[in-house]
């Protein structure tokens, strides 16, 4: 099957963002490069948006909600119905036990779902969008009327569940040149992209996912925590802001991506 073949089979799911990462960074290059199935691209997103547009919600009816309400006052009762005494529960069998250990102990650690947890292979993605060099999808340049960091923000806007706020560095060897909305697994991200005025280039992955991984080392640079790994012989500090995860990556030498992963300033 050639690569426009498989686009067309796959162009949905590839609009949703459901891809695995390697197989939406494949299909991301060949449009880079094909006409034709940039123009199938244009069309598919432009009819989801239309789509969208022409559908509306029907109210719920009223009834409907007073039977919420009518479950909602019966869940206190029901849950004291369900309880059973601890005499009982030590005596389900040792299997059934150590499951209801297992649960027990993750909910107990952390409510999310694991697709928000952003460990060793979300930051492999992230070294990936970095390495393989793919476009910007909008690109800024120095004399445009409104900054750089504007222009970026206001891409970003509608496309990813949170605000996208750009790093910003005091050096002025580094400047913000393009963005790009992008994947960390199955979740959209933002790939913000920065060159320095020697030709090196940096990115920056936005996302709301956290960084939990064992192998990730705590550092301190001044009064600023980070994270910090080595993936694939790329270094990438790691930030929290506001909530969001800034990895950073690049291809300078690992203390001055540091350097500038503690200095830079985000503003929210």
């Amino acid at each position: 099957m050639n690569p426009c073949e498989l686009f067309r089979r796959h162009v949905g799911v590839f609009v949703d963002g459901e891809l695995d990462p390697a197989s939406q960074l494949e299909l991301e290059q060949h449009t880079s490069s094909c006409a034709n199935c940039r123009e199938h691209l244009a069309f598919e997103h432009a009819y989801r948006v239309h789509l969208r547009d022409a559908l509306t919600t029907p109210p719920a009816p009223a009834s409907l909600h007073a039977r919420i309400r009518l479950e909602l006052d019966r869940e206190p009762e029901q849950r004291k119905r369900s309880y059973v005494p601890v005499a009982r529960r030590l005596s389900v069998p040792l299997a059934s036990a150590a499951a209801v250990a297992l649960v027990v102990g993750v909910v107990g650690q952390r409510s999310e779902p694991a697709s928000e947890r952003a460990g060793l292979a979300d930051l492999e993605d992230i070294v990936a969008l970095h390495s393989i060099r793919l476009p910007a999808d909008v690109a800024v340049q120095p004399k445009e009327p409104q900054p750089p960091m504007q222009t970026v923000s206001s891409f970003f806007r509608g496309k990813v569940s949170f605000p996208v706020r750009p790093a910003e560095f005091d050096s002025r060897d580094v400047r913000l040149v393009g963005a790009r909305l992008s994947n960390v697994r199955a979740r959209r991200a933002a790939a913000l992209y920065y060159e320095t005025l020697a030709g090196q280039r940096l990115t920056v992955v936005v996302t709301d996912a956290d960084v939990e991984d064992e192998a990730v080392q705590p550092l301190r640079f001044g009064d600023r925590s980070l994270f910090y790994r080595d993936v694939r012989g790329y270094p990438v500090p790691v930030r929290r802001e506001a909530g969001l995860t800034y990895a950073f990556t690049g291809d300078v030498d690992r203390d001055t991506l540091v350097r500038l992963a503690a200095q830079a300033r985000v503003t929210y």
